[in-house]
């Protein structure tokens, strides 16, 4: 079984280390979900350093989103999955 910390840092080796946000769902394999992302950050939940803007795009930094989800999933979900 692997380790949170495993999942974590198999993302980080395949993932791009920005992204637009519309990748969130496929990159995660809808673990994470965009458009939950999208209401977590209008309500204020989850860190402004996740995201930049390139126009009308967002998008998304690999290591401070990983970051985030990871200390969100140790608060809820067991160590190993």
């Amino acid at each position: 079984m692997k380790t949170l910390e495993t999942i974590i840092n198999k993302a980080r080796e395949e993932w791009p280390p920005i992204f637009a946000a519309t990748e969130i769902d496929r990159l995660s394999g809808c673990a994470l979900r965009r458009r939950t992302i999208a209401n977590l950050r209008c309500k204020g939940e989850i860190p402004e350093n996740i995201f930049l803007k390139d126009g009308r795009k967002l998008l998304c930094l690999r290591d401070e989103l990983l970051t985030w989800w990871s200390k969100r999933l140790r608060v809820t979900c067991l160590e190993e999955v």
